[in-house]
């Protein structure tokens, strides 16, 4: 530990990079099932409202294909639907089931703390 002691700057880097790692292990173990998105889309006018829906869906489709990257994700019902009337103005629904297998998360715990056991910078200095 003579790392934390002499710099504590590089110690907090050196536990940045395992817990970065504990964080991309563990995305690639989390599964979301059950999306159901629902969402509208209002402005004043209604070409407003056409150019407010493309753009919302352009970043929807966007954040969805990047969360795919890493996290599975099974979805029921993704709906932006364009409000004209202004009628469902707001109406907005969010929910979902994210789930993880136990034993994958204790693996990887398990995994983090040989790392950080065999980690040459995290050991105790040599006596001379």
């Amino acid at each position: 530990m003579q790392l934390l002691s002499n710099d504590p700057i590089a110690f907090a880097r050196c536990m940045l990079g395992h817990t970065g790692w504990l964080g991309r292990h563990l995305l690639r173990s989390v599964r979301v099932s059950g999306l159901d998105i629902f969402w509208t889309v209002t402005a004043d006018e209604a070409s407003t409202t056409a150019e407010l829906f493309g753009a919302e869906m352009a970043l929807a489709n966007n954040l969805l294909a990047l969360v795919q990257q890493y996290i599975r994700v099974q979805s029921d019902r993704l709906w932006l639907e364009p409000d004209f009337t202004g009628e469902r103005a707001g109406e907005r629904i969010v929910s979902f089931r994210l789930t993880s297998c136990a034993a994958v998360l204790l693996w990887l715990v398990i995994r983090l703390l040989h790392r950080l056991w065999k980690d040459p910078q995290l050991q105790p200095a040599a006596k001379a």
